[in-house]
């Protein structure tokens, strides 16, 4: 009985006596991550047209008689507010240079066309579409507000009404450039 009393007295002397608990001690870290910037940009298809011209002797002999036009899809994206350029280069028979201008008012070695670059929506939300008529070298821009990631439409017509003159004969080439990259 000695023992369970002793037991007794330890254990209410243990619950009377208060814990002191060590003191706590904290530290803050930082968790960081990098992502690089990048624009990436779908190769678009390149883009042949076969002119009809009036083939049938009379004053409408040799101009075109339908426009042509083009509409294709590529990807353009970019983690960050870059600009789109677009380079459009004209569309021109260097070879037939001489050959118009032995009739300059009636015959061109350059055909004008339209190029048009937009959302696949064409609400404009991601970046503004680039209109331009080329008939000579030009660049357009745009800077989108941050960053996007579309399938966006590009647009190639070669209208009858841009192009009054007749082309004279051989192969017309213009190299268009997009680019997406920093402000």
């Amino acid at each position: 009985m000695k023992k369970l009393a002793l037991a007794a007295a330890a254990v209410s002397v243990m619950a009377a006596t208060p814990v002191f608990a060590g003191e706590t001690a904290s530290k803050d870290f930082e968790i960081k991550a990098s992502v690089p910037s990048e624009c990436s940009l779908e190769k678009p298809a390149n883009i042949n047209f076969d002119i009809d011209i009036d083939r049938s002797a009379g004053p409408d002999a040799l101009l075109m008689t339908a426009s042509e036009s083009n509409t294709q899809q590529f990807w353009m994206s970019c983690n960050y507010g870059a600009l789109i350029t677009v380079d459009a280069g004209q569309l021109v028979n260097a070879a037939g240079a001489a050959v118009a201008a032995n009739d300059a008012n009636d015959f061109t070695n350059v055909l004008v066309y339209d190029l048009a670059l937009e959302n696949q929506d064409k609400t404009g939300a991601q970046f503004s579409k680039i209109q331009m008529k080329v008939s000579s070298d030009q660049t357009k821009s745009t800077t989108p507000g941050g960053a996007f990631h579309e399938n966006a439409n590009l647009g190639i017509q070669i209208k009858t009404v841009n192009n009054p003159k007749r082309p004279v004969a051989g192969d017309y080439t213009a190299v268009t450039t997009i680019s997406l990259g920093a402000v």
